[in-house]
């Protein structure tokens, strides 16, 4: 992301926390720093006159930003080498979802032989589906819907799609309806999602704040730092909406808990496990969380304390 739309999207964050929230550190208003006094990237000025600073970091592991940022590009990639409006549109299924060999690039030399390869593939199960349907382990009714994967062992009979491709699932229409997506892709690959392993959510938000902590130890972000003669200097930690398909706090526990509040509240704490008087270059560390329709905010560093929404309507987990 350019630090043009970094700065603008960070704009947006102390906007939304200071309507959601706005007991946050009494309700002062945040103004942009200048890009060249950068630490910190915001200022505000207290009732008193002294002046604070606000750093903010997104709760992202790089290690799972670029898998993920890899993983998209070869989805462009698959979906623009099988294009699919220059082929017949299937008669028995909806769609297909293709899982990829995640970073196997195909050669653009290849890309026809992948390509012929697919839809032939494609065209074999379409031309056996009601074979495939009447051999499901359960007899179906008419209105009942099939879906079939096509394994491993399946698509190794296409050399060229098996070096970059490990399965392809067929979705069937629910009932009789009939096929008439025209507009529509049938063509899919598989997305990201799932759970992630709490242990690498903890890791992250520390790294986070330890990749903060060291930047504004270096001699040049302390001296722009002390030119501002801040009061007190505070990090926020936010998820982060715009990158949600490779979110790390995305599922932050794999067991349940009676709510997310008390995930996240739990997941700080472990985060910030480890954190000592060190670390003061911060006087405060918050957490936003605000993924879809939770609204929830605390102070997870020295102490932790959640900070009430605006509106009691707004979920907090």
């Amino acid at each position: 992301m350019g630090s043009k739309d970094q700065r603008a999207e960070e704009k947006k964050i102390t906007t939304y926390v200071s309507s959601v929230f706005p007991t946050f550190l009494d309700g002062v208003t945040f103004v942009p720093a200048p890009a060249s006094t950068d630490p910190p990237d915001f200022l505000a000025e207290c009732a008193d006159g002294r002046k604070i600073g606000l750093e903010l970091t997104a709760w992202l592991s790089d290690a799972e930003v670029s898998a993920a940022q890899g993983r998209e590009r070869m989805r462009v990639d698959l979906l623009t080498i099988l294009d699919w409006e220059k082929h017949p549109r299937p008669r028995n299924f909806r769609f297909v979802v293709i899982m990829p060999r995640w970073g196997k690039k195909i050669k653009k030399d290849h890309y026809k032989d992948f390509s012929r390869e697919f839809h032939a593939a494609t065209q074999q199960i379409d031309d056996s589906w009601k074979t495939l349907r009447n051999g499901h382990w359960k007899a179906l009714s008419p209105s009942e819907p099939f879906d079939y994967l096509m394994h491993e062992n399946d698509v190794k009979r296409f050399p060229m799609l098996s070096k970059h491709v490990s399965s392809i699932w067929f979705n069937q229409p629910v009932g009789t309806v009939p096929i008439v997506f025209l507009e529509e892709s049938w063509i899919s690959i598989l997305s990201d999602g799932g759970m992630y392993d709490p242990a690498e959510t903890f890791q992250a938000l520390r790294d986070r704040v330890e990749s903060k902590v060291e930047h504004h130890r270096e001699e040049g972000a302390k001296g722009r730092l002390d030119a501002h003669n801040l009061h007190k200097s505070y990090l926020l930690v936010h998820t982060d909406p715009a990158r949600s398909s490779y979110k790390t706090p995305y599922l932050i526990f794999s067991q349940p808990t009676p709510s997310l509040a008390a995930r996240l509240t739990e997941g700080a704490i472990a985060g910030m496990q480890g954190l000592h008087s060190h670390q003061r270059v911060f006087d405060g560390i918050f957490l936003l969380y605000h993924l879809w329709n939770v609204r929830w905010l605390a102070q997870i560093w020295p102490t932790f304390q959640c900070i009430p929404a605006a509106d009691p309507s707004l979920r907090s987990g």
